[in-house]
């Protein structure tokens, strides 16, 4: 099956970006529709795309309702916004060349297309003879037509657009199911679609091959088919359900992320990367979730062969729905012959609830705080859903144990460090324990508040190595590790560690760009670009990941590099992307951007959002008195104090806020309460004996020093801190001979020696 846009390249004089658009929503709309038919796609030639089918009735049902949901969307849309396209069917004899198709039988359909109405279709007789009576009164003939380099003339069947949304009436009767052809590979009898939806990859007999004694999954993304695009939670929560329990199993090692979506088409990348990685299998599927019912089609591949060995489609009402994912897992078990320990069968089987309003809410908070790069607002949100699910259901484990730890995430990241939060967090993990105590999400919900709210990284590294020496096969364990260790000084344990987890996950951009913030702290900028690379091979469109290699640019002095890399990332807040680019205009001498953006920052802010506020305030400060604006220097010192006392008032340990707090009360000249919050925040971190974060608040405490002028107190600091690993951007020698902050000691000879030196 092919398809074309009528008049494209019209359109694209006309308006090149709002076309492109309008075609990237319209391939959404045939991608969803192939899929309810049976068919694959193979690959998109400009503005058409080749698909194939395991029949020809499949196809040109499918190809009906692609022109029906193309009209309904074009009575919908503006005229400006209107597609209209045509189909060409043909079933002829194709051979497959790694991910394509070749033969004749495509370049029939493709030339067929040509031949169909605006918003209709065009099959040959070959199609025709496989469409039963009810579908093919809507064929109307065309005659025998000669084709472009076709030597034969091929006799043609025209549907007239009108037909194409009357004849969908008779689909219900005559389901695609019923025709089962059977399809061969290299000169075979494949259905061709050519246009805006071009070929689908062949569908396989199920293999009977010994699957590997070692087995390696890799789980995609399952695809959401569901109508209303807020139905997209399902298929996200589910494949995390089922990832979560096929983990858990010995035998079984899983790899979770390799897109972060799953990929339109089968592809030479994908099936290289899976190769590679001696991945064995390949567990892919769809999730469509439709009023009161859910359909979950999944099929499991042997890589190797490419052969497909199990598929299932599991059709559920929502209150049936709750014992889906142990199915699930269960059939791809029996799919690859593990052998489970009773202990592994019996989790395997269990359900993690039976309240039907508790299980959707915790998909919704698996679907938010599972995504690759999760916002305040997804942590926020997902908190909610998971102590909505624990109200419908007190006794549903999982949801108390994701609840913790949602909690404890938000508290690191200083959303909400109240008392309260903190509390929360803790009985919301003992209280998983206490229902599952052998749930592995609850031993994680517990390990996680050691390691995020108490910051007892001793105790939260030997809970994780314990995690690691009970699931072997999962990578989370080793990659907490390598966080821990840093924060504990073992930096080449963390080395060691984040070597295991990607040996594991070897496409886990997180853990890569973890990585890569860890040979930073070591100053090995270099090898920093390489692992944020590799990330980015992954997740090229990372915003962060950007700003984090941006970072090391401008670490190694090479501010065009990390200029270009920050071109049109969005400067949104004092993420990755924002310490960056403000450290970039800085070295510039920009200040003009820099008052600008923080101005910006501030007027967005809540009110209630002090902690920002000071931050950005004191930040600011510093800029406009750099830019000679003493007056309104003043006033953001000022402000900046007011906000951060209120602060460390309600949060004693929030040693960020002590530290911009420093950088406050050194703007307005008072040396011993600078000296005094920036002491705090560093006596708070050794009190964790953290030594991943402790530098960092040493070099902010010398900066409101240098500040004040007191090159004594600040060149020693310096000293020792170029000689110290710490995270995640320590202080180099381009900082020291390009940042402003250093302006007023800048003629002292002890930092000019110390300059030399660097």
């Amino acid at each position: 099956m092919f398809t074309d846009v009528v008049a494209y390249s019209a359109m694209m004089r006309a308006d090149e970006a709002g076309t492109l658009r309008r075609l990237s929503e319209h391939y959404r709309l045939l991608r969803r529709v192939l899929r309810q038919h049976g068919g694959r796609e193979v690959k998109t030639i400009g503005d058409g795309m080749l698909i194939c089918f395991p029949s020809a009735l499949a196809a040109f049902q499918c190809a009906l309702a692609v022109q029906r949901a193309q009209a309904e969307h074009n009575h919908r849309a503006a005229e400006t916004d209107q597609f209209q396209i045509r189909i060409g069917i043909h079933l002829g004899d194709v051979e497959m060349r790694d991910s394509d198709l070749m033969g004749d039988g495509v370049n029939v359909a493709a030339r067929v297309q040509t031949l169909a109405p605006s918003g209709g279709i065009a099959v040959t007789a070959a199609v025709r003879a496989q469409v039963h009576s009810a579908l093919r009164s809507v064929l109307q003939p065309a005659g025998a037509q000669l084709l472009k380099n076709i030597p034969e003339p091929i006799e043609v069947f025209l549907v007239e657009p009108a037909d194409a949304a009357k004849s969908l009436e008779h689909q219900a009767d005559h389901p695609a199911s019923a025709w089962q052809p059977k399809l061969l590979l290299a000169g075979a009898a494949v259905v061709l679609l050519i246009g805006l939806v071009s070929l689908a990859v062949l569908l396989r007999p199920q293999s009977t091959a010994t699957p590997s004694p070692n087995p390696v999954i890799a789980v995609l993304p399952f695809e959401s088919l569901s109508d209303d695009a807020q139905n997209g939670y399902f298929a996200a929560g589910m494949q995390d359900e089922v990832l979560s329990r096929l983990a858990g199993i010995h035998s079984l090692r899983v790899m979770t992320r390799l897109f972060d979506e799953a990929p339109a088409a089968p592809d030479t990348k994908l099936s290289v990367l899976l190769r590679r990685l001696k991945i064995s299998h390949l567990l892919e599927g769809s999730v469509q979730k439709s009023g009161a019912t859910v359909r979950i089609r999944l099929r499991l591949s042997d890589v190797a062969r490419g052969e497909q060995i199990w598929a299932q489609q599991f059709d559920r009402k929502l209150d049936d729905v709750l014992a889906v994912q142990s199915e699930i897992a269960a059939a791809v078990v029996s799919a690859l012959r593990l052998n489970l320990s009773a202990a592994e069968a019996q989790r395997l089987s269990r359900r993690p609830t039976k309240v039907p309003r508790a299980y959707d809410d915790y998909l919704r908070g698996l679907a938010l705080i599972t995504r690759p790069s999760p916002t305040t607002e997804d942590r926020q949100r997902a908190a909610q859903h998971f102590s909505s699910a624990v109200q419908h259901d007190p006794q549903f484990a999982a949801a108390w144990a994701w609840w913790s730890r949602s909690l404890s995430l938000r508290y690191i990241y200083g959303e909400d460090a109240s008392e309260a939060a903190r509390q929360s967090a803790r009985e919301a993990a003992d209280k998983a324990r206490s229902l599952d105590p052998e749930l592995m999400q609850a031993q994680f919900a517990e390990a996680y508040f050691q390691y995020w709210v108490e910051q007892r990284y001793a105790a939260a590294y030997a809970s994780f190595e314990q995690l690691r020496q009970r699931y072997p096969n999962d990578a989370e364990p080793a990659y907490a590790l390598a966080l821990i260790a840093r924060r504990l000084g073992r930096w080449q344990d963390s080395l060691k560690h984040f070597e295991a987890s990607l040996a594991l996950d070897p496409v886990n951009a997180p853990a890569l760009a973890e990585w890569g913030l860890t040979l930073m702290g070591l100053r090995r900028f270099d090898a920093a670009l390489t692992t944020f690379d590799r990330a980015l091979e992954l997740s090229p469109a990372d915003a962060q990941l950007l700003g984090r290699k941006a970072s090391a640019y401008l670490a190694l002095g090479r501010l065009p590099e990390a200029e270009a890399l920050l071109k049109g990332l969005p400067l949104e807040a004092w993420d990755y992307v924002g310490a960056a680019q403000f450290t970039l205009w800085q070295y510039q001498r920009r200040t003009d951007a820099i008052i600008a953006a923080q101005q910006g920052f501030l007027q967005a802010l809540d009110p209630g959002a002090d902690f920002d506020r000071g931050l950005y305030l004191a930040f600011l400060g510093w800029v406009q008195r750099s830019a000679g604006q003493q007056a309104p220097a003043e006033r953001s010192f000022r402000q900046a104090r007011s906000a951060l006392t209120s602060v460390v008032e309600t949060q004693p340990d929030n040693y960020a806020a002590w530290s911009s707090l420093a950088s406050a009360e050194a703007g307005l000249g008072d040396l011993e309460a600078t000296e005094r919050a920036g002491q705090r925040a560093i006596k708070i971190l050794n009190a964790m004996d953290d030594a991943y974060w402790s530098p960092v608040m040493e070099e902010f405490l010398a900066r409101a020093e240098a500040g004040l002028g007191r090159a004594d107190l600040a060149v020693p600091r310096l000293r020792r801190l170029l000689n110290t690993a710490y995270g995640e951007w320590p202080l180099t020698e381009t900082d020291l001979r390009l940042s402003p902050d250093w302006d007023p000691i800048r003629t002292d000879p002890s930092f000019q020696a110390l300059l030399t030196s660097s």
